[in-house]
């Protein structure tokens, strides 16, 4: 670890205590991967270099004698291994060949996603192919810096209708939550195409207890009466058809399989990790 890192790591940490040990495990790992991170290989080595780092202030932090000294390690290794090291998911590569195979065909290509993800795996994947890729999400947990050595530039915020997206040729979501009807009326204002993979978290529930994305369609319909929603779940105003979408989604056998894998085993009671799944050391 960079002796400046060290550094202001200690003096955030100290102000954390002096502020009645308020402490924020995510954002201090923001700061780390601004001096520690730049490409994904950095990524294994800076989580133990990370950890390390915590076991020893954490150590000396009781020694001190303070009556409320903040608990650091507030995340397993595991489960930083697994949002940081797990491959790209078979859903995540979907989404994001489909929106390479429909983003305009032109120089300099510029795209934004929304809700990207603590870790946006998809944005950095398409990062592999354009100069220009966005993302945004409130919930990063990598610094601008890191995220911008992995040819992505990113946005720390939420996502609304008064998001400025001029400069955007394409807007892009995989399952953005709260931020879809936003989506959709920004682009209309602003005459902008999207492409939107939908989820039903934000969605009331029905008389049964029920809740689908097809319930979207009384949402959005009044905001773009010219959007076409598809049978695989996605929304979306661009110049394609939905044929052609869904075409684009049935033509990576493989990939499918792997999803159709993936939905069953997390159907049938498998643990999936959440953002609030992180084990508690």
């Amino acid at each position: 670890m960079k002796n400046e890192c060290r550094e202001f790591l200690q003096d955030y940490i100290s102000q954390c205590c002096q502020n009645a040990g308020l402490y924020d495990f995510c954002t201090l790992f923001k700061h780390f991967s601004a001096f520690e991170i730049r490409c994904k290989e950095d990524i294994k080595p800076a989580i133990d270099d990370f950890f390390a780092f915590l076991v020893d202030c954490n150590a000396s932090l009781f020694k001190s004698g303070l009556s409320n000294p903040p608990k650091l390690i507030k995340y397993s290794v595991n489960a930083m291994q697994f949002l940081f090291l797990r491959p790209i998911s078979a859903e995540q590569q979907i989404f994001a060949d489909i929106v390479k195979e429909i983003a305009p065909k032109k120089e300099n290509t510029h795209i934004l996603e929304v809700g990207a993800g603590m870790y946006p795996k998809a944005a950095i994947y398409m990062a592999e192919t354009y100069d220009h890729i966005y993302a945004m999400d409130k919930d990063f947990m990598l610094s601008k810096e890191s995220l911008k050595g992995m040819n992505v530039t990113s946005y720390h915020q939420f996502f609304d209708v008064n998001t400025q997206i001029e400069q955007y040729d394409l807007v892009v979501g995989r399952c953005p939550c709260k931020a879809i009807s936003s989506i959709v009326e920004n682009c209309v204002q602003h005459n902008k195409p999207y492409f939107i993979e939908l989820c039903d978290c934000v969605l009331p529930r029905d008389a049964e207890g029920r809740k689908s994305v097809r319930d979207w369609q009384n949402i959005l319909l009044p905001i773009d009466p010219s959007l076409v929603f598809t049978s695989s779940g996605m929304v979306y105003h661009l110049d394609a058809t939905s044929d052609q979408v869904e075409r684009m989604f049935t033509s990576k056998p493989s990939l499918k399989s792997q999803m159709m894998r993936q939905n069953k085993k997390a159907s049938s009671g498998a643990s999936v990790l959440q953002v609030t799944d992180f084990q508690m050391l």
